[in-house]
């Protein structure tokens, strides 16, 4: 490897958190509950912000779910639905963020799944 992608590669923070749930099979409901599952390793941070994300909508949805969520947990479930309950639709996914400042920043993403 040439010496300077190792050195950006090895300066390169690495997230392994995996979002597990929801599935390219899940179908959520657009009143609630609904969960949201995931592993981590170590290193990873031990809070995040969950952000609802649909791009394919016109407006495109992206919505903070829930803040300084303890990683540590490895799931859970969002009982509140936003006033008259989720958009129904396909192409939502879930991400995870740093926190509520920095929502553009995907620390892992779940498959696309649908609301109905």
């Amino acid at each position: 490897m040439h010496p300077v992608l190792a050195l950006l590669a090895a300066l390169t923070p690495t997230f392994a958190f995996l979002i597990t749930e929801p599935s390219s099979t899940t179908v959520w409901a657009a009143d609630g509950p609904n969960t949201i599952a995931w592993t981590k390793v170590s290193t990873d941070s031990e809070n995040v912000t969950v952000v609802l994300n649909n791009q394919q909508l016109k407006p495109p949805v992206s919505q903070v779910l829930l803040a300084f969520v303890d990683s540590t947990v490895g799931s859970i479930v969002v009982t509140q639905a936003p006033p008259g309950g989720f958009h129904p639709g396909s192409g939502f996914v879930v991400y995870f963020a740093p926190d509520t400042h920095t929502t553009g920043t995907r620390l892992s993403i779940s498959q696309q799944f649908r609301i109905a």
